[in-house]
């Protein structure tokens, strides 16, 4: 007959035994010591001065004093001695000092959790699996702060691979935000699942944003340019060539009405202050020529309506000064023009579009230069006389008595039929 039981090694009772509540009592005190096993700590290795009965301590791999050479046991007080009781596999014991539970794995303690470290797999209120090892079905997750702020981390092993948040409905996916094979940010979108197109791109790299809403990049944002592939329209943008709503982006079939609903009497923006010589491509509006600049007429305070075209790149432009507006009556209409060039931004002298208005009337000239009108035609009392912008004079008369020229005259005197022709310059 055994002497003892094989899992706990309780002592039996023999047979015409003597004593044998000696031997009903040592079993007893093995299992106070194994029943609901609880220990003060694990890994001790010095024993106390003054234990407690019934206290117990799960040996460490180097106990000293008392404890010598018992490493990896259980250590008991009965009272008078320490008792040694060697664990086995599974056993299970609650560690007052940690407040955590141990499982013998039939060498040492260890946590029965594993201080929920390393865990294979975890699900909350579903199945984890060997891919989705971590499963929660429940009708929302908090992530809280421990302190100032929290982060919630996704991190891949290299740039090619991919972190990412997937969004699906009845386990179809249609849409994905992180870095999908490379470090751009990305937003996609997939109508079936399966066939899927970055919608929203940030590149750490170019530092640049680009949409891409139908895989053909539309909008690309950098810290240069802002750069459109697609028409603009919507409310914040003109309706039509009439539209002229404040506030509305401005479409090149609608710069005129856009423009004119703005300057309809004088350059407002800097009307008093604006220089002319150095206005930008887009200039226009009515402005005092005692502005600032070369004016092609002497400055006398007259409205002049100024618009400045870009002609080329950079500083080149086209400018014109429009003469002959006034609030209640206009008169005769003057147009001048000049060019600056690109490089430089040096200006070229002005020049008269002769029109109708323009055409007849007193002419002058400065240094060669036409002034005033192509041709002009007039008496006095030496006779009649016509001029030419180019300094040519005709004057007759029909008195023979007559020997001054109408005029100022330089030329030649010619007699014909009893009349007077003189034929020269009047400057």
């Amino acid at each position: 007959m055994a002497t003892s039981s094989p899992r706990l090694d309780l002592p039996y009772i023999q047979p015409s035994q003597a004593q044998k509540h000696v031997t009903h009592n040592e079993a007893l005190q093995r299992l106070d010591i194994l029943t609901q096993l609880v220990v003060l700590e694990v890994g001790a290795q010095t024993s106390p001065a003054e234990p407690e009965t019934g206290e117990t301590h799960a040996l460490g791999s180097a106990p000293t004093g008392t404890w010598a050479g018992q490493a990896g046991r259980l250590a008991y007080w009965t009272g008078n001695a320490w008792l040694f009781v060697t664990p086995h596999q599974g056993w299970r014991a609650f560690d007052r000092s940690s407040g955590r539970a141990f499982v013998h794995d039939g060498t040492e303690w260890k946590p029965e959790l594993s201080d929920l470290n390393n865990l294979g797999e975890v699900g909350i209120g579903t199945g984890a699996d060997a891919t989705n090892r971590l499963a929660v079905a429940s009708p929302a997750s908090l992530f809280s702060h421990a302190g100032a702020g929290h982060q919630i981390k996704i991190n891949k092993a290299d740039d090619g691979d991919t972190a990412s948040v997937l969004f699906q409905s009845n386990w179809t996916g249609h849409a994905e935000m992180g870095l999908a094979g490379d470090t751009t940010f990305a937003i996609k979108t997939s109508a079936d699942g399966s066939n899927w197109q970055d919608m929203l791109r940030l590149n750490p790299t170019s530092q640049q944003i680009e949409m891409a809403p139908d895989g053909t990049t539309r909008v690309r944002l950098s810290a240069a340019e802002l750069e459109i592939d697609t028409p603009v329209t919507g409310s914040a943008v003109q309706s039509g060539t009439t539209d002229v709503t404040d506030g509305r982006l401005v479409r090149v079939e609608g710069a005129h009405a856009a423009a004119l609903s703005h300057h309809t009497s004088y350059y407002s923006a800097n009307g008093t202050t604006a220089n002319i010589d150095t206005c930008d491509a887009g200039f226009a509006g009515l402005i005092r020529d005692a502005n600032a600049g070369t004016w092609p007429l002497t400055p006398h305070g007259a409205f002049v309506y100024v618009t400045t075209q870009a002609i080329y790149t950079g500083a080149a432009v086209l400018q014109t000064a429009t003469y002959g507006y006034h609030s209640s009556t206009p008169t005769l209409l003057r147009e001048f023009r000049r060019v600056r060039a690109n490089s430089g931004g040096n200006w070229s002298p002005w020049y008269e579009i002769y029109n109708s208005n323009s055409l007849v009337g007193p002419v002058s000239q400065l240094a060669g230069v036409p002034t005033g009108a192509v041709v002009e035609q007039g008496s006095n009392a030496s006779g009649q006389y016509v001029r030419w912008a180019d300094g040519t004079q005709i004057c007759t008369n029909d008195d023979t008595a007559i020997t001054t020229p109408a005029a100022a005259f330089t030329g030649t005197i010619t007699k014909i039929d009893g009349d007077k022709l003189w034929i020269g310059r009047w400057f």
